[in-house]
């Protein structure tokens, strides 16, 4: 007895293509999360990508803009950044390249990848954070928040820093 088998290179491709390609694909979109019916943040996005694999994740690889708002739908914090990535299993949130968020107070902070964890109602950043105050310039490695940017602290703190009237290096 002899077998013969042939694969068939169109349907190998589309195989592959099936495990890497996006299910859905969204133009111009806008998510809404709220949390016992209060809106916690609008999330838009020129192009955002479901995944169903392993992980399923959203990728926003254009970019985001975030609002926070407050229990009155008043807005406290702005996020923007040029790639993001939200992962449904673990309820975190990356946001990646040219990150910034300014809080109601003005402060703004600098990084180039920053995580928010929707559990805990934190963000972070294990990478270079640059934060901007009224009166100061602050640099560090490292930084945590909570999720409106509101309270904030600086891991490594790097530079000079002002307290009372002196300058420390």
């Amino acid at each position: 007895m002899f077998f013969s088998c042939e694969n068939d290179m169109k349907t190998i491709r589309e195989i592959g293509l099936r495990d890497t390609s996006p299910v859905e694909i969204m133009t111009e979109g806008e998510v809404i999360y709220s949390d016992s019916g209060k809106i916690q943040m609008l999330l838009k996005s020129p192009l955002i990508k479901r995944y169903e694999k392993e992980k399923q994740y959203l990728e926003m690889p254009k970019g985001i803009k975030v609002l926070f708002f407050d229990s009155d739908l008043k807005p406290n914090s702005l996020l923007t950044a040029e790639y993001a990535k939200s992962y449904d299993n673990n309820n975190k949130f990356e946001a990646r390249k040219n990150v910034v968020v300014v809080n109601r107070d003005g402060e703004q902070l600098n990084t180039e990848r920053l995580v928010w964890d929707v559990q805990k109602q934190i963000i972070y950043s294990d990478q270079f954070v640059k934060i901007t105050t009224k009166n100061e310039i602050l640099f560090g490695d490292g930084m945590e928040a909570d999720e409106r940017f509101i309270k904030w602290k600086i891991l490594h703190p790097t530079g000079s820093i002002k307290i009372e009237n002196q300058v420390f290096e």
